[in-house]
């Protein structure tokens, strides 16, 4: 007896035993397509040579006669196409459903499972792990993809146990508020469970494609107290799981099967799956309520891990589908100006109202980063007419999909060409003309700088931003950005000094380009625009450099004007956490806002060192 390779079902091996002594042929009885590669096949006998490259398990037949095999591979495999050659496959090839319900249906619950599991487990391994395509295949593999998942929808439908789904006085109940998928084979589950009369002994989440997932013991759970839908005598419990599985593309078909200690079953179906990221980011971070800091356990064991697997499956599959230059590109520039922009594009011809009144911008390498790509024929129609209006030379570099504040960043300085980077909110105006160029003067003035920031300021000339602290209220509540003087009138005398700070805002920031990619650019961890840029001027801090405050330069800032509000508030708790969590023993050793007085006035040596960087300025 040799035992071939078969996945495990629930950390259990299935059996996958071929029989040696059987006679050396192969002898299909069934077979139906799982993918426009795979194939799903049934046999009285086989070839144990035949099946090297295949994953296959013993079944018992209906007859009670010899056992079969069932086995999973690709068509092209070299010894299965050779074996299939020899024999007219063409007559025993069904349709998925007639598949299961001629050669599997018949099966026990158990072993139905069994047979489900090893499906799902063979067919993913076989198409995952970067397959590549056969020459002659036209087929994408998104679209084989979708194919596999549509087959084993349907298999799982024919050979799953179907649970009670009705609901009694003293049984379990259940509600599952959302599923939301992060990348193909992970996903975030939020819903509420009350077992009854019992306790819960299993929650098994099924996915469309028959894989199962354990979900009682990972997920985090919380009392519900008010409920509108509580019945009477049942205690409700939520929960919020993040988890992996077998690759799934349905976008519904998500069930959740509990069974009680007491042996009561019940299933219940999920909705529609979320997959646009701006709604998959709500449906994570919305229970957050639920955990009181300093308690962690939300956030880090399901919450953190969720937003890190979507943030880098949007970072995997982010690319500048389009990068087109309007006017003549300027010859070697010094900086670079990166503008990210989000849904809002108006505020595109407010900046540039501004840079054409300033020569020096026309040396600049101007780059918008369109983060919202279905705006991007409205944002080309409009580039063409404010280039013929404004004739400032700037670039669009439209990117494949939303990846958020951080990545748009990263994007367009990975095709910037100045030695030095700006990076510029859509909604920062500046003053006056030369700004650039006084700013970039003073950073290259510097002796080891990190990142420069300039003075910001309100519509009505009170300060926004004169650099950057940290501060908290308390020891159980998370830091904060703070900017020093912040609603102060901009003629403040302790505002007119160029000086370090602890940190600068990413509305406007110049940092070296070099110094940028060495550090990697912002974190993609943060969600869409908040704190992004404090983290980075902290690691530039760990890497012996020191950031500054430009006082000589003056911009206004339209506060939160490119980004939208009410989305800001949800994001802001969870990045406000996640920074804390990072940072916060180098936050308590910054000192808070009692360092400005110590800023200010340090030894002689560095008041001369800047007096000196503005002189030269």
């Amino acid at each position: 007896m040799k035992a071939l390779a078969a996945p495990a079902r629930n950390g259990h091996a299935v059996n996958a035993r071929v029989n040696r002594r059987a006679q050396r042929s192969f002898v299909v009885e069934q077979l139906t397509w799982l993918s426009s590669s795979d194939m799903l096949g049934l046999g009285s006998q086989a070839d144990a040579a035949a099946l090297e490259t295949a994953r296959s398990m013993v079944v018992p037949s209906r007859t009670g006669t010899a056992d079969r095999v069932l086995f999973v591979c690709s068509a092209q495999d070299k010894p299965l196409s050779r074996a299939f050659a020899q024999a007219d496959i063409a007559s025993r090839v069904r349709t998925v459903r007639d598949f299961a319900r001629e050669g599997l249906t018949w099966l026990d619950a158990s072993t139905r499972a069994d047979v489900l599991a090893f499906i799902v487990t063979s067919s993913t391994s076989l198409s995952g792990g970067g397959r590549r395509e056969p020459r002659n295949s036209s087929a994408p593999a998104v679209d084989r993809d979708l194919r596999l998942s549509t087959a084993l929808h349907e298999l799982r439908e024919a050979l799953r146990e179907r649970l009670p789904v009705g609901i009694t006085d003293d049984g379990p109940i259940a509600i599952i508020d959302a599923v939301a998928r992060l990348d193909e084979d992970a996903f975030y589950m939020r819903g509420r469970v009350a077992a009854g009369g019992s306790r819960l002994a299993r929650v098994t989440a099924v996915s469309p494609e028959g894989d199962r997932v354990e979900v009682l013991q990972r997920a985090h759970w919380h009392d519900l107290m008010k409920t509108g839908d509580q019945p009477r005598s049942h205690v409700w419990k939520g929960f919020s799981v993040f988890f992996t599985c077998a690759t799934s593309m349905r976008g519904a078909g998500w069930v959740v099967e509990l069974e009680t200690q007491a042996g009561e079953l019940l299933e219940v179906g999920a909705p529609p799956v979320t997959s646009h990221s701006a709604d998959v980011i709500r449906v994570v971070l919305e229970d957050l309520a639920v955990e009181g800091v300093p308690a962690t356990a939300l956030r880090t064991r399901q919450v953190v891990p969720a937003v890190r697997r979507l943030q880098r499956a949007r970072r995997r599959a982010a690319v500048l589908k389009t990068v087109k230059q309007f006017g003549r590109a300027p010859n070697a520039p010094t900086v670079s100006v990166i503008v990210p922009l989000y849904r809002r594009i108006d505020l595109v011809e407010h900046q540039m109202t501004q840079f054409a009144d300033d020569p020096t911008m026309r040396q600049v390498d101007l780059i918008y980063v369109l983060d919202s790509p279905e705006l991007e024929d409205d944002l080309l129609g409009a580039a063409r007419r404010l280039f013929e209006l404004y004739r400032q030379p700037f670039r669009v570099a439209v990117v494949s999909a939303n990846v958020g504040f951080a990545c748009a960043n990263n994007l367009g300085a990975s095709i910037a060409r100045g030695r030095l980077l700006l990076l510029l909110n859509s909604d920062v105006f500046p003053e006056a003309p030369g700004w650039l160029d006084t700013m970039s003067r003073f950073y290259d003035s510097l002796p080891n700088p990190g990142a420069v920031g300039p003075k910001l300021l309100y519509e009505d000339d009170t300060l926004q931003h004169a650099g950057m602290f940290f501060e908290r209220l308390s020891d159980n509540q998370a830091w904060s950005n703070e900017h020093y003087f912040k609603g102060m009138h901009r003629d403040l005398p302790a505002a007119a000094r160029s000086r370090p700070v602890p940190a600068v805002t990413g509305a406007c920031m110049m940092v070296a380009a070099g110094l940028y990619a060495k550090l990697g650019g912002l974190s993609g961890d943060y969600v869409q625009g908040d704190f992004e840029d404090s983290e980075f001027c902290l690691r530039l801090l760990e890497a012996g450099r020191q950031n500054w405050y430009f006082a000589n330069v003056a911009l206004y800032h339209l506060e939160a004007s490119s980004y939208d509000p009410e989305r800001r508030r949800l994001h802001d708790g969870f990045n406000r956490w996640l920074h804390t969590d990072r940072w916060a023993d180098r936050l308590s050793a910054l000192g808070g806002a009692a360092m400005l007085e110590v800023e200010v006035e340090k030894a002689p040596l560095l008041t001369a060192l800047v007096d000196g960087a503005l002189a030269r300025s």
